[in-house]
């Protein structure tokens, strides 16, 4: 994963010089009481996304986070607090840019950070991952309650068989 490292401080706006996508990890640091840093991300549709955002693990990590979810014009889409946020099952639906709004979750603490994104196949219908008949699929069910939906064209008339199953390591 390729890490991008805050070397200026991301200014709480769309004028952020910060972009990152799915795979990216992004580390900066809440220097100041109630500072915000923004990171610009390019999501694509029809995915689902996990974010990971919390401390560091260094000495002088972000002790609570908070995450927002901004859309490309910067209003508000949604958030979660924590103290290692993780939201996963999060999907678009269209190609977007959204801004990630990063802080501490009480808005005076500060300290260092770390954000990854991963993308993953869709739990709804606006997966774009589709199986041909004849074809096998490996995935990871990557959480609990996540759930992968696949497209496929089946022809009336005949029957099909399904199979699923792990892949007999120790986490399937």
């Amino acid at each position: 994963m390729p890490t991008i490292t805050e070397t200026t401080d991301a200014p709480e706006s769309l004028a952020t010089p910060y972009s990152a996508t799915f795979g990216d990890v992004f580390e900066g640091e809440i220097e100041t009481s109630r500072e915000r840093d923004w990171v610009r991300f390019t999501l694509d549709g029809g995915y689902g996304y996990t974010f990971n955002f919390g401390g560091d693990g260094a000495t002088t990590s972000l002790p609570d986070t908070n995450i927002a979810i901004r859309n490309a014009l910067g209003e508000f889409d949604f958030g979660l607090n924590a103290d290692g946020s993780i939201l996963s099952g999060f999907t678009v639906s269209e190609d977007a840019v959204y801004f990630f709004d990063l802080g501490s979750r009480y808005g005076s603490q500060t300290g260092t950070y770390r954000l990854s994104v991963e993308q993953e196949i869709a739990g709804n219908i606006s997966t774009v991952e589709t199986l041909e008949v004849g074809e096998v699929l490996q995935s990871t069910l990557d959480y609990n309650r996540d759930r992968d939906w696949i497209q496929m064209e089946l022809e009336g008339g005949y029957g099909y068989v399904f199979s699923y199953r792990g892949d007999g390591s120790a986490s399937s």
